[in-house]
């Protein structure tokens, strides 16, 4: 009779720690997935703003190029034809 009581406290006293064990898991596992969930919305959002960055320097850039193009022309063809007039 003893040896029964010893091995039910022994399963209780195991359980406990067990199921606050599992518990703990359950909770760390969902802080996980929501700390991984807000990283890739994160992420996700940076990708975007970076695309964006990106295609706003490409038009800038193609603006100066075309500004530049226009002087180098005018400066070709437009500047000689004042200074041969004067």
């Amino acid at each position: 009779m003893e040896l029964v009581t010893v091995e039910n406290q022994q399963t209780w006293s195991m359980s406990s720690p067990e199921k606050r064990q599992k518990k703990m898991s359950l909770l760390s596992l969902l802080f996980f997935m929501l700390g991984a969930l807000n990283i890739y919305v994160y992420l996700q959002k940076a990708k975007r703003r970076f695309d964006s960055d990106i295609a706003l320097l490409l038009r800038v850039g193609l603006l100066a190029a075309s500004v530049a193009g226009l002087l180098e022309v005018y400066s070709a063809f437009a500047l000689p034809v004042q200074f041969s007039q004067n």
